[in-house]
């Protein structure tokens, strides 16, 4: 009798940058789906999101940036009261940030030849090499093209401490990634390397992006400038195809994992507990794994000391089982901000 047709494995840049950067913290939220049960709201990384989501409808559906930022927090105060006073204090910076944001884009005509011609979007794309077997997942930023030269990029927002990083953002993984997923959207041919560049002058082209960094300051007198900055950034086909032989490996990785845990979940814990150890052993602890982990703690030292971890995880409190993709439901949002707007 034929076996069922398995679905598509379905990989988005974020499981495959948890995976390169710590396979155990990948293990714990990719292959089991465990979160912090109430993580705190504030921070670098929900301070990124709310700014992003407020350009996004700003760019993306013309609605005014500071005032969706209102609705986020207000809607924020209200689910976590606790966190009343740091969700204030980061609201205000979002809003000096967005003021000053848009005085600059005023004053240096910088949106002037950007047309936004597609709006944020959950993106799959087959993965090339993989017989259809895998599919990538983004979620898209907005695709914008020059009316100086008709080209098309991919529009993004960060808010950052300070521009170090902002000349050499394109050498980012997500960025490539999202230059990749767009380019193979749009139908254009798989990037191979060691191969001729080929395009298809009948779909569009949509390669590199444009980012927007506004630095997390208040811009008071003792703060000097600059405060925000924009980079435009194209890639050759070498790197195109590098990116997409990069993806390719770590996916056939991520495979290679997900079917050692599938036959040791067969076997018990202790066989479970073999693989995480040795094919997903974790990466030396730096000073980025107390914000960047959900395993920070005294979790991620539990899992080098027998099977206990396995337990902690389902009755310890802390955590809970979900679809790690959840991130990408953008519904409640989208009907908060709708609302908002109908009012």
């Amino acid at each position: 009798m034929a076996q069922p047709e398995q679905p598509p494995l379905v990989v988005s840049g974020s499981e495959i940058d948890a995976f390169n950067r710590c396979p155990r913290m990948w293990l714990a939220r990719w292959y089991y789906g465990f979160v912090p049960v109430n993580p705190a709201p504030t921070g670098a990384r929900n301070f990124g999101t709310r700014w992003h989501t407020a350009w996004e409808y700003h760019y993306g559906h013309g609605l005014d940036a500071l005032a969706v930022l209102d609705l986020l927090y207000k809607a924020e105060l209200e689910a976590a009261p606790d966190f009343e006073a740091a969700l204030r204090k980061e609201w205000e910076l979002a809003k000096i940030m967005a003021e000053g944001y848009l005085e600059w884009v005023a004053e240096t005509g910088a949106d002037a030849t950007l047309d936004v011609v597609a709006v944020e979007q959950d993106v799959t794309v087959e993965l090339p090499g993989f017989g259809g077997a895998v599919l990538l997942r983004a979620k898209m930023d907005q695709v914008v093209r020059s009316t100086d030269t008709g080209l098309l990029s991919f529009l993004d927002h960060k808010s950052v401490m300070d521009f170090e990083r902002h000349e050499l953002i394109e050498l980012d993984p997500q960025m490539r990634r999202y230059s990749l997923i767009q380019w193979l959207k749009a139908g254009q041919p798989a990037p191979l390397v060691g191969q001729p560049a080929m395009i298809d002058l009948d779909v569009p082209l949509v390669n590199g992006g444009i980012v927007n960094s506004a630095r997390k300051v208040k811009r008071t007198s003792k703060s000097k400038p600059p405060y925000f900055d924009r980079h435009p950034f194209r890639y050759s086909h070498e790197r195109m195809a590098a990116t997409l032989a990069g993806v390719q490996q770590t996916v056939w990785r991520i495979q290679q994992a997900r079917a050692q845990l599938d036959a040791a979940a067969r076997n018990g814990a202790d066989a479970i507990n073999l693989v995480q150890l040795t094919t997903l052993a974790p990466v030396p602890i730096t000073k980025d794994c107390s914000w960047r982990c959900d395993l920070s703690g005294g979790m991620c030292q539990l899992m080098d000391e027998g099977t206990a971890w396995m337990d902690a995880f389902v009755s310890g409190g802390r955590y809970v089982q979900g679809d790690p993709y959840d991130y990408y439901n953008g519904e409640a949002t989208a009907a908060l901000v709708a609302a908002a707007s109908a009012g």
